[in-house]
C-alpha cells in the first residue's frame, strides 16, 4: 500500500490513469497523483473534474491503519474540501482484510458512486497484493 507504483495500479477506480507526482509515506507525509489527460474520467464521478488529487498521511500503524486527508484539485465546488480516509486491516484466516472507512465526503460525490470506486480500489488491491505474492513463491 506504500510504494508509488503501487498506488498508481490499485488506488485509482478503473477507467481512470494517475501518475505518482510525489511521495512521502511517512506521518506528516503526503502523495500526489496526477490525472492522466483523456482517460475515461466519465466512469468515476468524482475523478471527473480533478487534475490530481493530494493525500497528506495523518496516522500510520504497520499492519493496522493508514489515515488520510484527502483533497482533490477542481475547480468544481461540489468535489471541493478534506475527506479522510482510513485504511483499516485486520488479520482474518487468509490473510488480511482491508476496510475503507470514508468521513467528510464531498457534497458531490453520491454514496453510489463512492461505494463502487472503494470497491474498485479494494478489488484492484487484492489484484495487486496477489500477483506479489505468486511472484515470491515462483
Amino acid at each position: 500500500m506504500l510504494h508509488p507504483d503501487a498506488l498508481e495500479f490499485w488506488l485509482v477506480p478503473d477507467g481512470i490513469e494517475a501518475r505518482v507526482v510525489a511521495f512521502s509515506p511517512r506521518p506528516g507525509g503526503h502523495y500526489r497523483l496526477q490525472v492522466e489527460p483523456g482517460c475515461g474520467r466519465d466512469e468515476a464521478e468524482i475523478w471527473s473534474s480533478a487534475e490530481s488529487m493530494e493525500a497528506r498521511y495523518l496516522d500510520m500503524v504497520p499492519g493496522k491503519c493508514i489515515v488520510q486527508a484527502v483533497d482533490f484539485a477542481t475547480e468544481d465546488a461540489r468535489f471541493q474540501g478534506t475527506m479522510r480516509l482510513s485504511w483499516l486491516m485486520s488479520p482474518v484466516a487468509e490473510g488480511t482484510k482491508v476496510t475503507i472507512r470514508a468521513e467528510n465526503a464531498p457534497d458531490g460525490l453520491t454514496v453510489q458512486s463512492h461505494e463502487a470506486e472503494m470497491a474498485s480500489s479494494l478489488a484492484k488491491l487484492d489484484h495487486y497484493v496477489t500477483g506479489l505474492q505468486e511472484r515470491q513463491v515462483a
